[in-house]
């Protein structure tokens, strides 16, 4: 199962490596999921857009997190979940940052690209 955050142009990246993987590789069985933070009316209509580029959506247990830290908790939410962390960061600020950094502190395997 891959989680992706659906946003920028590494997870766009990433999202075509899996299926393209997936296609070249029949026999492995893997899930391309689009984990949102909004699942408000005003997003649905990127979430329908999401299930063309993924198999599935969802979304973690943040409702009590207020609006403006949803993508950081759901971040940190795809790194506790997650096995391995594969990030590529450009600069020592924003999301991709901070998450590798909560990666680190919750000791995952990081792979850094």
């Amino acid at each position: 199962m891959f989680y992706n955050g659906g946003y920028g142009d590494f997870d766009m990246l990433a999202a075509k490596a899996v299926n393209t993987t997936r296609i070249k590789y029949t026999d492995i069985e893997c899930e391309n999921i689009f984990v949102t933070a909004y699942i408000l009316p005003s997003h649905q209509s990127r979430n329908k857009i999401m299930l063309e580029k993924f198999d599935d959506i969802v979304y973690p247990p943040i409702e009590t997190v207020p609006y403006r830290y949803a993508i950081l908790r759901r971040n940190e939410w795809m790194a506790d979940t997650a096995d391995i962390v594969i990030s590529y960061i450009r600069y020592t600020w924003g999301g991709a940052f901070k998450m590798q950094t909560y990666a680190k502190r919750r000791h995952k395997n990081i792979i850094e690209l």
